[in-house]
């Protein structure tokens, strides 16, 4: 055995690179590893072994006691598990409090049904108050708070957290999620929750009076996460967290009816509530956010007619537009847009207007627009969903332009010459990889190719077009027509075909009709797509089978429209 000398001594400090990292990537590595692989790799860093003492990670969770207990072969019920689970967290904090020992993150999620696992887990988290944690996620379980987006809870059975665990000194960070804000868990009164400077609730029942509390409580808060929990206030005004840089609001199945951010100073906002009720904005708040969400009634729809103008900083925006006809952004900081609107709205959104250098990704949802701009020289990523294209068009070709998707949901009269502003369309926001999902709901009395070729004389360039194409099962019987038409226009790298057995069939049948090189009459002027299609083939994802030569059999066996996948190559 060689012994460790200090010229070896030496060498293995040398190879010490841990301490070099910055410290937040340290605990970033620490809070990724259970706490034995810390420890046992404390020995590698002066530095690990310093943040492993004063920086431990504690992470409890009734979900691995049972897991532990399955595999070892016990047969523990329910309550043994929770018992178990509650004594262990118990002793742990017990023995951080008898040692003054800091915490940088403790993590409990619990499942608890009754009084008395309620009471255990008031003791063991008033215990915190004691404690220097500086990061705190409470996670309950009980049969009155489901976790879905209809987002039930019942007040009787749902465990109340006690605020006075707030107090616990050093507490930065608070994620509480399945529980309850009652008034009578508040603290007396002159305390304050100084150190706190994020608190997220997630799925947690709260009334105005308790926030009307934690707004006094807490002076230097500056993340406020809400999300799905059931508010019964009717105003939540943000102003009165002077030092609030961010705020993730969700209440679609709450009762605010008001959300407010009027002198503040946010960098980051998501107000998601009932497109019915109101955020009021002012120009002076929204001048230093960088990411927006927006899905939500504001009370300055004119906003969105000059979005750059009031949004000066944002990188980031998803938003509603509403209550203005025109969407216009001109932005030297935009990177990322996405925005939509609801049909139900009443005035609808006609005209957009993109002009930004440095957007990447543009996503619109706009139903009825009549004119469509976009200068984006810069866009990699390109996506688009209405019911009919757009009549006014200019797309400025962008060279990195990655991927593209386009989805049109007929549902209006459509002929000819809607295929070829289609066309049109499709060729301006063509990338490397296309996206195009067409669906029709009303049929089509005939397609003219001549009209096509009538507006376009010059060889077609060559795309890679995936196409999802579905008909309603009403309109099956217009099925050759629509499938001539989109086959004509597209020309389709690939093609799924949805919901009607008669487009499968018709499309088949022109297919083997390739195949043995009977394609049209003679008598017809315009050739008709076959004469543009070279080759093809037919697969399934049910199995391996040569489709190509068996097309009559797959006909005879009338499989799932979406498991053919159809692949073209064309002249």
């Amino acid at each position: 055995m060689t012994s460790v000398d200090g010229k070896n001594c030496g060498a293995i400090e040398n190879l010490d690179r841990i301490s070099e990292l910055p410290e937040p990537i340290i605990l970033h590595i620490l809070s990724c590893l259970p706490l034995e692989d810390s420890a046992r790799a404390s020995i590698l860093s002066k530095t690990w072994k310093s943040y492993c003492a004063l920086h431990p990670i504690l992470y409890y969770d009734h979900n691995l006691i049972a897991l532990q207990s399955l595999v070892s072969g016990g047969e523990l019920d329910i309550n043994q598990i929770r018992d178990m689970f509650l004594d262990d967290v118990h002793y742990h904090l017990s023995r951080a409090r008898q040692l003054d020992s800091p915490i940088r993150k403790l993590a409990l999620n619990v499942a608890i049904n009754d009084s008395k696992c309620f009471s255990r887990l008031d003791t063991c988290l008033e215990m915190l108050r004691h404690i220097n944690v500086q990061e705190l996620c409470v996670i309950v379980q009980t049969i009155g708070c489901l976790w879905d987006d209809t987002a039930f809870f019942d007040d009787d059975t749902m465990y109340a957290f006690p605020m006075s665990v707030l107090v616990s000194k050093g507490l930065c960070s608070v994620h509480i999620r399945g529980c309850k804000f009652a008034e009578e868990t508040f603290v007396g009164g002159g305390v304050s929750f100084s150190s706190l400077r994020r608190l997220c609730l997630s799925h947690v029942l709260i009334n105005d009076h308790v926030f009307e509390n934690m707004v006094n409580y807490c002076p230097a808060l500056e993340m406020l996460v809400l999300d799905y929990c059931t508010a019964l206030m009717g105003s939540l005004e943000l102003s009165r967290f002077p030092k609030l840089k961010t705020a993730l609001i969700e209440f679609e199945c709450g009762w605010v009816d008001y959300v407010g951010i009027v002198d503040t100073n946010l960098e980051c906002f998501k107000c998601e509530i009932n497109i019915n009720n109101v955020c009021h904005i002012s120009p002076a708040a929204c001048a230093s956010i960088r990411e927006l969400t927006l899905r939500c009634t504001i009370n300055q729809p004119s906003v969105f007619a000059d979005f750059a103008a009031t949004f000066p900083l944002v990188e980031e925006a998803e938003i509603i537009v509403h209550g203005s006809e025109t969407f216009k952004a001109v932005s030297n900081t935009l990177r990322k847009l996405k925005f939509s609107r609801y049909d139900s709205l009443p005035v609808p959104l006609k005209e957009v207007h993109i002009d930004c250098p440095r957007l990447t990704s543009l996503d619109i949802k706009g139903n009825g627009l009549v004119e469509l701009y976009v200068d984006c020289p810069k866009l990699k990523v390109f996506r688009y969903c209405g019911y009919t294209v757009p009549d006014q068009l200019f797309f400025s070709p962008a060279a990195d332009l990655v991927e593209s998707s386009v989805e049109i949901s007929v549902n209006d009269a459509y002929d000819t010459l809607w295929f070829i502003n289609l066309r049109e369309f499709l060729e301006l926001v063509m990338a490397s990889l296309t996206h195009v999902y067409l669906s029709f709901n009303l049929p089509m009395a005939t397609f003219e190719p001549e009209q096509v070729e009538a507006f376009h004389t010059s060889p077609r360039p060559r795309h890679n077009v995936h196409l999802g194409l579905w008909v309603r099962n009403d309109v099956e019987q217009n099925a050759a027509t629509i499938v001539d038409a989109v086959l004509w226009i597209i020309r389709p790298t690939t093609l799924i075909v949805g919901t009607t057995f008669d487009l499968l069939k018709y499309l088949c049948e022109n297919l083997i009709k390739k195949s043995k090189g009977n394609i049209c009459d003679e008598q017809v002027t315009t050739p008709c797509w076959l004469h543009q299609l070279v080759d093809f083939q037919v697969e399934s994802s049910t199995g391996t089978l040569d489709i190509k030569e068996n097309l009559v059999d797959l006909l005879k066996h009338r499989p799932k429209t979406e498991d053919i996948c159809f692949k073209f190559l064309w002249s």
